[in-house]
């Protein structure tokens, strides 16, 4: 069995933790993980998929476009991305992601208190696997495990904190004297 990676202090764009829909059509969870081009952590994600594709492949390359860790240019992301080296890590089909809070490795189970978004920092645990398949050969990331490190700028604009959402609002719950009496 393949063993697991851990990435510290990612970014992450298109975080997905729960199985979605995009289109009407079913969609796994996953996420890109940003790396800048001088992290070191992209020497021990090529050495993994340079062990998988000597073992699985019998070192053959496969084409470029084939490999889930990539440049933000190759993949035609980097307007949206900034130029960086992107890994596409998925869950199996109907799988979520374990996603834990800061600094905690107790996962949350509530969809609704799930900390992760896109553009926030993260520790993420990633499997590398060989496909060869009809669909063709590839060597691809399962996304096992994500852990939130610090808050970033959300990339889709859509990202609220929960203080932001809750500015405005009184606390004592009293809506007497609203303009709704």
């Amino acid at each position: 069995m393949a063993e697991f990676t851990m990435l510290k202090g990612v970014r992450l764009a298109y975080a997905h933790m729960h199985p979605h829909t995009i289109k009407g059509e079913d969609a796994a969870a996953g996420a890109l993980i940003m790396l800048d081009h001088n992290d070191p952590q992209i020497k021990a994600i090529q050495a993994e998929i340079t062990r998988i594709q000597n073992e699985e492949n019998k070192g053959e390359r496969i084409g470029s476009d084939k490999y889930c860790l990539r440049s933000s240019v190759d993949r035609g992301r980097s307007g949206e991305l900034g130029d960086c080296m992107v890994l596409s890590a998925n869950a199996k089909k109907g799988q979520s992601i374990l996603t834990m809070g800061k600094g905690s490795t107790t996962p949350i189970t509530n969809s609704m208190e799930n900390p992760i978004y896109s553009g926030c920092y993260a520790n993420v645990k990633v499997r590398f696997w060989w496909q060869d398949n009809n669909f063709g050969k590839r060597i691809n990331a399962s996304l096992v495990a994500v852990q939130f490190a610090e808050d970033g700028d959300p990339l889709d604009g859509a990202h609220v904190s929960p203080e932001e959402a809750a500015k405005g609002f009184e606390a004592s719950g009293d809506a007497s004297g609203s303009e709704w009496d």
